[in-house]
């Protein structure tokens, strides 16, 4: 990560023959990643996902290149404190997940159902629906990588508000997210990258420990078991 005239310089954080995924990582206050979705010259169109504070480097960065769509991962507002600096630039749709909640009703939110697949060049990306950290939570499938929003980080799942909410987090992403392959390479909403082998090898040390019932908020993997 470079920082040019205060604008963060994206890094390319998955590439195959077919499609490339670019990251503004920690352009805000909150350190939320940017994600710019392309085909593999990166010179083709784009999806943005997400639009936290800082979006300034992402605009920035995608320089000409044809907004195709802007996606978000959930309604907190840190990955929507950029929406209109991003609006400002692009007259793309935007989308969020079907069953999210606590959307502004006045920026005409397409919904984004469960499976439902947009394309970049050659390359399919699939919605999943990863309910718990908020009720519409949604992942992105680009490839071999999944662009996660905040529902799983390196050593465990994002935050929830209570242990039901936690069980269901849990479900979305033994369920949903871990029959991928294991190189998948999971591209969270803030910091560093994990895989679903990693993340898969963690949680199964949680996994063989009882619970506590009240367990809730910021659960690491294993120090939250035993």
């Amino acid at each position: 990560m470079a920082n040019i005239n205060g604008l963060v310089t994206p890094d390319i954080v998955y590439q195959d023959s077919d499609v490339r995924i670019e990251r503004l990582r920690e352009i805000s206050s909150w350190a939320n990643n940017s994600y710019i979705v392309s085909d593999a010259t990166g010179a083709g169109p784009v999806i943005v996902i997400d639009a936290p504070e800082g979006s300034e480097s992402t605009v920035a960065a995608l320089a000409e290149r044809d907004v195709q769509a802007l996606f978000f991962t959930h309604h907190h507002g840190d990955h929507w404190q950029g929406y209109d600096v991003l609006r400002a630039a692009t007259a793309a749709p935007a989308y969020a997940g079907a069953t999210e909640t606590n959307l502004d009703s006045s920026r005409n939110i397409l919904p984004i159902e469960d499976g439902q697949e947009f394309t970049i060049g050659d390359t399919r990306i699939v919605s999943i629906h990863t309910p718990g950290h908020t009720p519409g939570s949604t992942c992105f499938l680009v490839g071999s990588a999944l662009i996660a929003g905040d529902v799983l980080f390196p050593g465990g799942p994002g935050l929830t508000q209570s242990n039901e909410d936690l069980k269901t987090s849990v479900k979305s992403i033994t369920s949903r997210l871990y029959p991928l392959s294991p190189q998948t390479v999971v591209l969270p909403g803030h910091g560093a990258s994990t895989t679903i082998f990693e993340s898969k090898w963690e949680y199964n040390i949680f996994a063989a420990q009882p619970w506590d019932s009240t367990l809730k908020g910021d659960v690491a993997w294993i120090s939250n078991s035993g």
